[in-house]
């Protein structure tokens, strides 16, 4: 069994990893993440498949990507607000599942949400800004924006060797 950790309306200002997941599953609500912008660093890093990341209605800004994320599931509720530089998310072999939340990266080169190798991704809605709201590489997904979403990012959705949906965006 994995063992489950809550954390709740904290304000955590580090340069790098602010939160590191290590065989846990973590739910946090309305905490904030904060760093200093510095290259290279992570907001919230997981590499274990035996994680499962829950943010709800965390704030996640000042590095270069908010949550790097590999393997387990990520679901994002509760108006999360996830910016980094180089990706506000950046995934691989993630199931990705976001309920009203908004996630950006710098526009010059910035990738909102970055999804490779993800087989299920639910996207319900999902505001994006950036140079790429959302880069899905061989990956399968679904984005509907149900008409409150919306993309302030250059390109919304690019795409490579990835099947899905798009549905109900306002550009």
């Amino acid at each position: 069994d994995a063992i489950g950790i809550s954390s709740s309306s904290n304000t955590i200002t580090l340069e790098d990893n602010a939160m590191v997941i290590d065989d846990c599953d973590v739910n946090d609500v309305g905490s904030k993440f904060t760093g200093v912008g510095a290259s290279g660093t992570n907001g919230v890093f997981s590499d274990s498949a035996f994680n499962g990341l829950t943010l709800n209605g965390t704030t996640i800004s000042g590095y270069d990507t908010g949550v790097h994320k590999e393997l387990g599931v990520l679901s994002l509720i509760g108006d999360a607000d996830i910016t980094g530089d180089a990706y506000g998310i950046y995934t691989d072999d993630v199931e990705v599942y976001s309920l009203g939340a908004s996630v950006a990266a710098d526009t010059t080169d910035g990738v909102g949400l970055y999804l490779l190798n993800s087989d299920d991704t639910w996207i319900y809605p999902l505001d994006v800004e950036g140079n790429v709201g959302v880069f899905a590489n061989n990956s399968v997904f679904r984005w509907d924006n149900l008409g409150t979403g919306v993309s302030d990012a250059t390109t919304a959705l690019k795409t490579e060797d990835s099947t899905g949906s798009i549905e109900n965006m306002t550009f």
